[in-house]
């Protein structure tokens, strides 16, 4: 999927799906703090990522105990609805820190579960951000 152009920003929908990793190293470099997680069905009928015995299905950060992604915060009940073909199959893998994440899950190539970021759709996802700063745990200037 490409980044959708709308009204000058991405297509948040793109952060939600294949750039969720970008969304999430993005975050993480604002925030200068949290973990990754790995939203992952575990399931027989899952489409196994290599060897790990898990399907990879989305990445969120751990931040002060809240979860986030594009959306915002975000329970488990909603990834559960959202992205669970088997939700009582489905985990939480990590903590991940970010040299460990990219390493491990990121890269350019079908041989990493998710894609890298670019200079262009880390921007992307630094505006998709700072246009609501309060959404995802930063502080909102008062101007």
């Amino acid at each position: 999927m490409k980044i959708v152009e709308v009204l000058g920003q991405a297509d948040p929908q793109y952060f939600l799906h294949e750039g969720c990793a970008i969304f999430a190293i993005a975050l993480r470099r604002l925030l200068e703090r949290g973990d990754f997680y790995i939203y992952a069905d575990t399931s027989d009928r899952a489409d196994k990522w290599g060897r790990s015995g898990y399907e990879f299905t989305h990445v969120v950060l751990l931040v002060d105990g809240r979860l986030y992604d594009v959306r915002g915060i975000r329970a488990l009940s909603d990834l559960a609805r959202e992205f669970a073909k088997n939700a009582e199959q489905m985990r939480l893998l990590g903590p991940f820190s970010e040299p460990d994440f990219r390493r491990r899950f990121v890269g350019s190539s079908d041989r990493k579960p998710f894609y890298g970021p670019t200079v262009d759709t880390l921007r992307e996802a630094e505006n998709i951000i700072q246009a609501s700063p309060g959404r995802y745990g930063l502080p909102v200037s008062k101007g």
